[in-house]
């Protein structure tokens, strides 16, 4: 490029099913060997392709040409050119499933079509009501990080894939809860699990967690079609049962592994095209305008300001602060914003900000007692981040305690139960 030579080295390429099979040349994934993880073959069921194999051997890449002659119509093969890029050993492995569409608008979605369906197993309207009005109030507990709020079920056709990441990974035991039959509160709760499990960074390089969250996956997947039907135990449910296996190949969260930004990088892209004509020359030519011209026509990311701001008079407290912001979070004194993690054990409810007499900037509040586990089964909350306790706030009173800011560790969804003085508390994994 430009006379010099660049060295490019390809990590991973995170793809939807359909563009992972047009990019490689393999069969599709709503055919009979439509997964390129495994060697499962799939059972045609009632027009749909399921896959109720779990246990069938990883696809290698030894055998990559054989299974690329399995694609049906010969001109979708591609000739294996990849692999002369430096880096590529193994495309298997090299193109990884993106959560976005597998979890957030695939299975997720799908099992919130199936609840809100009109099958037998589906929910009464009583209860769809139920958990739309739980959405609904949610909005308001929504924080900051959070781009959008809740909305009801009568939206659900119209949710995005950032609504239903926030559904498995923090809402979906409190608006599911006394909603759903036990059966299927439990079988969610397994997905909720492991899900968390394989986002965390602290988990990626603990095997025992991989291997929990892997067993997880699988009993969500094998009991699906006991608590469903085993007619919608398509490839978009059976690709569960590999997440783990891409966590403990590259040990990145999956939250790394997803394509969430790729997907922002587009809207951008299409700003720059006037019209349907040649739009790919179209791209080129304003990609190379703007560097030819050295100008950043992209909105540059706003800095974030640091420390504390919206400055109050306290009665007896004096000046103090009601915000602030680090480079990971944003608390403030309302109840979405309000709760974070002390010392990376005990949540702490945040009244106000202030400096000491020397200068150290001090957060005042109290540590919540009397916290107990969200559920129990597979495993207790508190393994994942999750619990429930009663508040009693009184920013009147003097608060009990004054922490040091370098001593929060993390940050915590607050949503309220049914009972009206207790809360669900799920710590942030952004």
């Amino acid at each position: 490029m430009e006379g010099r030579a660049h060295k490019i080295r390809l990590h991973f390429a995170p793809m939807d099913s359909p563009a992972r099979a047009f990019v490689l040349g393999t069969p599709a994934f709503n055919t009979y060997d439509g997964c390129n993880k495994c060697e499962g073959e799939g059972v045609f069921i009632d027009f749909r392709m399921t896959f109720p194999d779990m246990n069938a051997p990883l696809r290698a890449m030894d055998h990559f040409l054989e299974y690329q002659s399995l694609t049906p119509n010969p001109l979708h093969q591609r000739p294996p050119d990849l692999l002369r890029i430096p880096g590529i050993i193994d495309l298997i492995r090299t193109f990884v499933i993106d959560v976005m569409h597998a979890v957030d608008l695939g299975a997720m979605k799908k099992l919130m079509e199936l609840l809100t369906g009109t099958y037998t197993f589906s929910l009464s309207p009583t209860m769809k009501k139920l958990i739309s009005e739980r959405l609904e109030q949610l909005a308001k507990y929504s924080p900051r990080e959070f781009q959008r709020k809740p909305r009801p079920l009568s939206l659900l056709a119209r949710f995005k894939a950032k609504e239903m990441n926030a559904i498995v990974k923090y809402l979906g035991p409190v608006i599911f809860k006394d909603a759903l039959s036990s059966n299927q509160y439990n079988h969610f709760i397994n997905l909720h699990v492991a899900y968390r499990i394989l986002n965390d960074y602290k988990c990626v390089n603990n095997d025992d967690s991989i291997n929990y969250a892997d067993t997880l996956l699988r009993n969500f997947v094998e009991d699906f079609k006991l608590i469903y039907d085993e007619k919608f135990l398509t490839y978009t449910f059976h690709i569960l049962i590999h997440l783990a296996e891409e966590v403990e190949h590259f040990r990145l969260p999956l939250i790394k592994l997803f394509a969430y930004r790729f997907e922002n990088r587009l809207g951008y892209l299409c700003r720059l095209v006037r019209s349907g004509h040649l739009p790919i020359m179209q791209l080129a030519r304003r990609i190379y305008d703007i560097n030819f011209f050295n100008v950043f026509d992209e909105p540059k990311n706003r800095n974030k300001k640091i420390g504390f701001s919206q400055l109050k008079i306290d009665d007896t407290e004096g000046y103090v602060y009601r915000k602030y912001v680090n480079l990971d979070y944003t608390f403030n004194d309302t109840m979405a914003n309000r709760f974070c993690e002390i010392d990376g054990k005990f949540l702490f409810a945040i009244y106000f900000f202030k400096h000491s007499e020397t200068g150290e900037p001090l957060v005042y509040g109290e540590i919540i007692h009397g916290i107990q586990p969200l559920y129990s089964i597979p495993c207790s909350s508190f393994y994942v981040g999750a619990m429930k306790a009663r508040l009693n706030i009184d920013e009147t009173q003097t608060p009990k305690e004054s922490r040091s800011i370098k001593d929060i560790t993390g940050k915590y969804y607050c949503m309220p139960l049914d009972d009206s003085n207790e809360y669900a508390f799920i710590k942030l994994l952004h």
